[in-house]
């Protein structure tokens, strides 16, 4: 479905924006309202109505009763202050589900109006959590699934984050937050001709700051949409990558429909709040999405905080680069398919097992390497000495080829799969 919604928006909006842009208007206080108005448009139109979530214009507050910048954009639930007279109002970040910067064009200079103004949003949430006085719960247990899924580690509970490596505790509290805190997005309907110019920008953009508050990975953006170009932010919410070398895979660039990235934050976020399900369709394409920026945690005693790492590409070779893929389950060879059969029924695998390691070794395999190639599929986690998979419902299936594979299965997504591969498989005579 969200194929078919998003492509349905993305026609709307080109049909919009040539609209806009052939009216005879010089204005620009004006002609940014009327891209803010598209975009309340487009918003209203991808939300759920049953949720009875509204899209306005106006400011975000916290207890302080500190306010942002004037915010384009805001979906929200419950009740804020409109401000007399205005059709603008002022709404509390705790009921505040995502915020919009919008631009017709989105350059340097607008990227960077966009990201201190969507930075002061989440200063506002900051405020409200520390300051408020009063006791907040929140669901955080997808945040530790991206956790495991990302380190291999098994998530502590939150009170004993502390116990955690000082580059594993501030990648954890990073994802809390990113799972907690209002969704970020800048929005220009126009603006880089390419992709590499744009991963450019942003990159020049933060290492021009690299040592000043609030451009660590926290302050990231989720979203930042340049015409048809977009960088997206790799944090559970909903996209996941296993960390390469101790280094995360923290931003990508795409030339995917934005519209279809926009809905994936969105979507993901009204899923986990709401428990709102079924959103996706049958969820087997994927977005080609090209590694942009890594980051890793540091501590030089004197210094502590984040360490960035731009990945170089041309435009000629991000052009070439699939602009979705179907999505597969995970190939495993018939060692691993039999851990994850154990785990899928629920028995304990310890790495300590003596006859554990005796049968590895039977197979010309040590354990140290066994549990590496287990966690690089992202679908297992090391829990002291235990395996433990990072999913909600683990399926394995033996391929008619005589393939091995695996993969989650909690929305039927492994099922579909295997229903279009037998499909699509020559009948026998």
């Amino acid at each position: 479905m969200i194929d078919r919604v998003s492509d349905l928006l993305a026609k709307l909006i080109d049909e919009e924006t040539r609209r806009l842009n052939e009216y005879n208007l010089s204005h620009g206080p004006t002609i940014g309202e009327m891209y803010e108005g598209l975009t309340k448009e487009i918003l209203n139109r991808a939300i759920p109505s049953e949720l009875c979530l509204d899209v306005v214009t106006g400011f975000v507050t916290d207890d302080s009763r500190t306010l942002s910048p004037q915010i384009d954009c805001m979906i929200v639930r419950g009740s804020g202050e409109q401000i007399p007279h205005t059709n603008k109002y002022k709404w509390h970040v705790k009921d505040v589900i995502a915020v919009f910067e919008v631009k017709k064009t989105l350059y340097s200079k607008e990227l960077a109006d966009s990201y201190a103004k969507l930075r002061a949003v989440l200063d506002n949430f900051g405020r409200y959590v520390t300051e408020s006085g009063r006791p907040e719960t929140f669901n955080i247990s997808s945040a530790f699934q991206t956790f495991e899924q990302m380190t291999g580690l098994k998530a502590p509970k939150y009170k004993n984050a502390a116990s955690l490596p000082y580059e594993m505790e501030l990648i954890y509290h990073s994802l809390v937050l990113e799972r907690v805190s209002p969704v970020r997005i800048a929005l220009g309907y126009d603006g880089f001709t390419t992709e590499e110019a744009f991963r450019k920008a942003f990159y020049t953009y933060l290492a021009d700051n690299i040592g000043k508050h609030g451009f660590g990975v926290r302050s990231i953006p989720q979203l930042c949409i340049s015409g048809q170009f977009s960088l997206v932010k790799i944090n559970g919410q909903p996209y996941v990558s296993p960390m390469q070398d101790g280094w995360w895979p923290v931003v990508i660039s795409a030339r995917v429909n934005p519209v279809r990235l926009l809905l994936e934050f969105i979507w993901t976020r009204i899923e986990r709040n709401f428990g709102v399900s079924g959103l996706w369709g049958d969820d087997l394409q994927l977005e080609g999405l090209n590694c942009c920026l890594l980051a890793k945690a540091v501590d030089l005693g004197d210094r502590q905080g984040w360490q960035y790492k731009y990945i170089s590409a041309e435009e000629a070779a991000l052009s070439q680069l699939p602009t979705s893929i179907d999505w597969e389950p995970t190939t495993v060879d018939e060692i691993q398919y039999v851990v994850f059969n154990c785990l899928c029924d629920g028995q304990t695998v310890l790495t300590t097992d003596p006859e554990f390691i005796s049968y590895l070794t039977s197979r010309g395999l040590d354990i140290t390497t066994f549990v590496a190639g287990m966690v690089a599929t992202g679908l297992v986690a090391v829990d002291g000495e235990r395996l433990k998979l990072t999913t909600e419902g683990m399926a394995c299936m033996i391929l008619p080829d005589g393939r091995y594979v695996v993969g989650e299965n909690n929305t039927g997504r492994l099922s579909r799969w295997i229903q279009r591969y037998m499909d699509a498989k020559p009948r026998q005579p």
